[in-house]
């Protein structure tokens, strides 16, 4: 059996959800849950909404303009019923 790559053909990029060079206790965080990211890191990135919901309240003192994204992200995957948010990371 064969793993097959697929083109992608249109992404849509949105807003800003966070930086990976500014915001290290979110990437150290997401780190723990097997998610690959570096400061040096471009690609596609799959978190589930509960692990953010987690970070946000095992950190209740970061920055409010990320608390207020990162719940807004929430909010938009919940609303279309996704488990998960895909970022674009470059």
């Amino acid at each position: 059996m064969s793993i097959r790559a697929h083109r992608i053909e249109c992404i849509e990029i949105k807003k800003t959800s966070f930086s990976l060079s500014q915001d290290e206790n979110l990437v150290n965080f997401l780190k723990q849950y097997g998610n690959n990211i570096d400061f040096d890191w471009t690609d596609i990135i799959e978190v589930p909404v509960n692990i953010l919901e987690e970070f946000l309240s095992k950190n209740p003192s970061i920055e409010d303009s990320l608390k207020e994204s990162l719940n807004e992200d929430i909010l938009w995957a919940k609303e279309k019923g996704n488990e998960f948010i895909q970022y674009y990371c470059y």
